[in-house]
């Protein structure tokens, strides 16, 4: 079964009238087609919901936490703590120094 990672779904104006909604990769995608956007995403919605071998997970994003008067973001993925550096003004994004997945911070 192919996993797609996707924190976003992209629409395209295919042709006259065309609306494609796409969510993966150019290795792994899934598209639903419609005349409009909204009909174009319940399409894609649907061919999720069918698809029995690609699954869409959405990845959480880490949320910052202080301990011991240093602030930490707790990777998603594997769960490996990271230590924000006292002079980073706002972190909004990190690449985890464990699993090496790209991880979203809490606003």
């Amino acid at each position: 079964m192919d996993l797609i990672r996707a924190r976003t779904v992209t629409l395209v104006l295919e042709g006259e009238g065309v609306v494609r909604a796409v969510v993966g990769t150019a290795a792994v995608s899934l598209s639903g087609f419609g005349s409009s956007v909204p009909d174009a995403l319940r399409d894609l919605a649907h061919r999720i919901d069918r698809a029995e071998d690609v699954k869409v997970w959405v990845p959480r994003r880490a949320k910052p936490y202080v301990r011991s008067g240093k602030t930490f973001l707790d990777c998603p993925e594997c769960g490996h703590p990271h230590v924000v550096p006292d002079e980073a003004y706002k972190t909004i994004a990190f690449i985890c120094e464990q699993c090496g997945e790209p991880v979203d911070v809490e606003p």
